[in-house]
Parts: structure tokens; sequence; C-alpha cells
């Protein structure tokens, strides 16, 4: 399956189902220089990718959590009540806010 995103680029999927979750990444064309392609279009490919998921009930990140990466598009699918609970688990394990620096949770 070929997608096609901004400026008629197009972009094959790479998937791997090795815990019963679907993993997506993005494979440039070949003739593509690989980090220019990457900079480009990994907003418009994120945001194809990460829509769909929402609309199907998915979520953007699994057992890894989100990554400082793609904290933005963690606060676009999370429901507020969603981060507020994580936030509040955060504080009973962490109550002096040692763990993780500087982090999300």
């Amino acid at each position: 399956m070929t997608l096609k995103v901004m400026g008629g680029e197009v972009f094959d999927p790479v998937t791997g189902v090795g815990d019963g979750h679907l993993h997506y990444d993005a494979a440039p064309p070949a003739n593509a220089r690989t980090c220019d392609f990457v900079i480009e279009h990994t907003v418009a490919i994120n945001r194809i990718v990460h829509d769909l998921v929402d609309e199907l009930g998915g979520s953007i990140s699994a057992e890894h959590g989100i990554g400082q990466w793609m904290r933005d598009e963690w606060r676009r699918y999370k429901r507020p009540l969603e981060l507020e609970m994580m936030r509040a688990i955060k504080q009973v394990l962490d109550p002096q806010g040692l763990m993780n620096l500087g982090k999300i949770l």
C-alpha cells in the first residue's frame, strides 16, 4: 500500500506486529534522499497516521511511552481527563518529582 502526502510525494508504510499491536513507520520513496524526505514529510505523515489511529479508537503510543518528539501529538489526542489522571498517578509514585526530570510525566 502506498499513500500520497503533500506535493504528490508518496511513502510506503513499514509495519510490524510483534506484540499484537501495529507498529508503524514510513519508508521514503526509493528516489528520495532519506533525510530530506523525513524532514519535509514527518509532520504530514504523522498527522495522517495519528488521525486514523484516533478515529479507529487506537493509541499513538503503547508500551514504549510517548517520547519527547511526540509530546505535542500526545496532547492533541489525549483527553484532558486522561492527562490529569496520568499526572495524578505520577504524583503518587514520584511525589518529589525526581524521576524523569523535565519530562511530561
